[in-house]
């Protein structure tokens, strides 16, 4: 599944085998794991909110606490 963060950062949410609404990683347009290039409050936060979307099909965007903005699909660059 493909989001991105504030319009500016594309990424790819792995889904936990067995699970409809889980996300196991994220990862950035490289495959690297967003966990190093996201502090760990924003990694929690931007999980959170694409489980969220995803239980919710008519949710195209969330803003996390920590003032992220999560967004369905790729930008392109």
């Amino acid at each position: 599944m493909r989001f991105n963060i504030d319009k500016t950062f594309n990424i790819d949410a792995e889904i936990e085998k067995g699970c409809k609404f889980r996300i196991c990683h994220l990862w950035d347009e490289n495959g690297d794991c967003t966990q190093e290039r996201l502090t760990v409050r924003r990694w929690c936060n931007v999980k959170a909110a694409i489980e969220f979307m995803l239980k919710d099909s008519k949710v195209v965007s969330v803003t996390t606490e920590c003032g992220v903005t999560v967004h369905r699909g790729w930008i392109k660059k």
